[in-house]
């Protein structure tokens, strides 16, 4: 599926579905999906449904998110249950301009493991910007591990081109790191020009690099 908004603003609002099933997601971008704009902005808030397991707020498997100047925002809520998960990204969120991009996710009374905040993996660069500041902040939840705020895995990459700031701000639950970054080939990367600054904050237990 593909979506252009042009210059004007692009907002997806989903909830997933109150039911006894698996994998319950409030906003799903499978198969290539496209979403872009110039100078319109692209927001999308999505709300987990209350299934077994798997209950994801955002999950993109794959595609892009582009801008060039409208800022992109995306914000998830996992709900209870096993791999409750804010914000899953294996595609792509760029911005090409000076677009800001902005991630909140937050897991919600994992039962037990996987209640993760933001997840990032599937390899390459899964969020780029050249001028716009990338902010990517997670909750993570439950008794067990993982309750990670931020985990980045899969030689996954965070990339600024140009002046774009990074800022990182994970919240872990019980004793997992507010952020973590699992495979020694994932980084997060400053071009060679770029000016702006790189941040990590755990706001509860440690970084683990």
């Amino acid at each position: 599926a593909t979506l252009n908004s042009g210059a004007g603003n692009i907002s997806l609002i989903g909830t997933g579905a109150a039911e006894a099933g698996d994998t319950d997601v409030g906003i799903a971008l499978v198969n290539g999906t496209s979403i872009s704009a110039t100078g319109g902005t692209i927001t999308l808030k999505g709300t987990a449904g209350t299934g077994i397991i798997d209950n994801r707020g955002i999950y993109m498997a794959d595609g892009t998110i582009t801008s060039i100047d409208g800022n992109i925002s995306l914000t998830g809520t996992g709900a209870a249950g096993p791999t409750s998960v804010g914000i899953m990204l294996a595609g792509q969120v760029v911005s090409t301009g000076n677009a800001m991009i902005n991630l909140v996710g937050t897991s919600v009374g994992a039962g037990g493991t996987n209640g993760e905040g933001v997840w990032l993996g599937g390899g390459g660069n899964v969020v780029t910007s050249t001028n716009g500041a990338i902010s990517i902040t997670g909750t993570g939840s439950g008794s067990g591990n993982p309750g990670y705020g931020i985990r980045m895995i899969q030689g996954t990459n965070i990339i600024s081109n140009g002046p774009a700031g990074i800022t990182l701000s994970g919240t872990g639950s019980s004793d997992s790191p507010g952020i973590i970054v699992e495979s020694s080939s994932s980084s997060i990367i400053r071009g060679p020009t770029a000016m702006g600054s790189v941040s990590l904050t755990a706001l509860t237990n440690d970084i683990t690099l």
